[in-house]
């Protein structure tokens, strides 16, 4: 009997340990910033899936998707994969309709439509972020404002008070392990499916469920002084409208006419002088902090504390891991012409104690020592997003390889090769100090995605 009962026993223990060990975590998903909504509906021609859209905007960092240690996004279209914990691990459906608020208070997100009654999947890819969700169990919003009010004439003093959501959450009853975003290779004049959004063992951003993944566009970070009028939320609601139905505004014949203008009630009349929604900006309006156009402004990009300023054509992040490969080929070369100083090459004497003899001295500048993210920058970020801890490292290796440039001295006049060029010594450093300098600023400016910025609260859009 006392034997039956502990097998018993021990069987129960099992199944509780097995089923904690493999049961299914809840999540939710947070969507921030100048986003539109949108139910793809027969995304694998049967089931939908829930697509987040956010054009590129001027005076905003590039969005970040994130768990804790997350990634920008480049510009192009994306699918979300749960993997883990029964999950496929793929780009699908996992068979709901689009929900409604369940217990939460009504979702208030402003209601447009697209030019055509179809998706414009090619200007999607080429100039904004698209995310493809799992279809949450309910929805609700992140942040209301009630003083957005929207009117159909920019000259008009009749304005419609229109409280709107300026954030969603998704809510999912069982979730993942990870997040694996996935991107998605989308045709010519086609749309995203399962096909073109295919699975891989290494995709650009693996983040781990921690219970809230966020997807959060923020604009850069100034202050009130400096755009008094909030002109980076009306330019980010203008360019929402405009990517769905390209008809100019003033003309009045635009699918979205009803909400054409935003500003909020506390706004002076004075802030439509130079507001950014105009088709036409008086030439009068000097893009500056004393006009409120702070974030519109381009300025030389600056050390990594001081607050910088980027055109639209600067939000996307390129390969870091192809330029660092390309740097170091040059780099490589230089220390093999360079004669070293090993006191000032902190590879060569990591913190200043003892010298690591494990490292070749004419090898890349990375210690993966210091800084475990990562064990090959150039080899591991190659088509990757790299997380702000994997751009620590990148900004460590840099630093030193710029101090081993700095204190090497040109012995000889032999010549290095950068590219299919072949350099002196000294213009070969030189040019290799310019890339080091390059990709620091690309560094810099990743870091403050997804570390800095202020709340867009532009209204999330939602596609009748």
């Amino acid at each position: 009997m006392k034997r039956h009962a502990a097998s018993l026993l021990l069987g129960l223990a099992l199944v509780c340990i097995t089923t904690s060990a493999f049961a299914d975590h809840q999540f939710d998903i947070s969507i921030e910033g100048p986003w539109i909504l949108y139910e793809f509906k027969q995304f694998d021609g049967t089931n939908s899936m829930l697509v987040a859209i956010a054009p590129n905007v001027p005076g905003h960092y590039a969005p970040v998707f994130t768990t804790g240690d997350g990634a920008s996004i480049p510009i192009g279209i994306y699918c979300v994969a749960l993997v883990g914990n029964t999950f496929p691990g793929t780009c699908t459906p996992n068979g709901k309709a689009l929900p409604t608020t369940g217990t939460y208070p009504q979702f208030t997100p402003l209601q447009v439509k697209v030019y055509g009654g179809s998706m414009p999947w090619d200007n999607i890819g080429s100039s904004a972020r698209a995310v493809i969700l799992p279809i949450p169990d309910s929805i609700s919003n992140d942040g209301v404002d009630p003083t957005l009010t929207f009117r159909t004439d920019f000259s008009t003093t009749s304005v419609n008070l229109t409280p709107s959501a300026i954030g969603v959450q998704l809510h999912y009853s069982s979730g993942p392990a990870q997040f694996n975003l996935l991107s998605c290779s989308v045709p010519p004049s086609g749309a995203p499916s399962p096909a073109n959004c295919p699975a891989n063992s290494n995709p650009p951003v693996i983040q781990t469920n921690s219970g809230t993944l966020r997807i959060a566009m923020k604009a850069e970070e100034h202050s009130d002084a400096s755009d008094p009028c909030d002109y980076h939320v009306r330019m980010a609601h203008h360019a929402m409208l405009t990517m769905l139905d390209p008809t100019p505004l003033a003309q009045g014949h635009n699918r979205n006419q009803n909400i054409a203008y935003m500003e909020h009630t506390s706004d002076p009349a004075s802030c439509r002088a130079c507001d950014p929604q105009q088709d036409s900006i008086p030439s009068s309006c000097a893009y500056g902090p004393g006009y409120g156009h702070a974030q519109m402004n381009t300025l030389p990009r600056s050390p990594k504390n001081s607050q910088m300023h980027y055109t639209s054509d600067d939000v996307s992040i390129p390969d870091l891991g192809a330029q660092l490969n390309s740097f170091n080929t040059l780099f490589k070369q230089l220390t093999l012409i360079l004669a070293l100083d090993d006191k000032k090459d902190s590879r060569l004497n990591p913190g200043g104690k003892n010298k690591n003899v494990t490292k070749d001295p004419h090898s890349s500048s990375y210690d993966n020592r210091s800084c475990p993210a990562l064990d090959d920058p150039a080899l591991d970020l190659r088509g990757k997003f790299p997380t702000l801890s994997q751009l620590a490292c990148v900004e460590l290796d840099l630093e030193n390889s710029a101090r081993i440039l700095e204190s090497g001295t040109c012995a000889n006049k032999d010549s290095a090769t950068n590219g299919n060029v072949d350099l002196r010594c000294d213009d070969g450093r030189n040019s290799a100090l310019m890339q080091v300098r390059g990709l620091l600023s690309e560094v810099w400016r990743a870091d403050r995605s997804g570390t800095s910025g202020k709340d867009c609260r532009a209204a999330i859009m939602m596609i009748k």
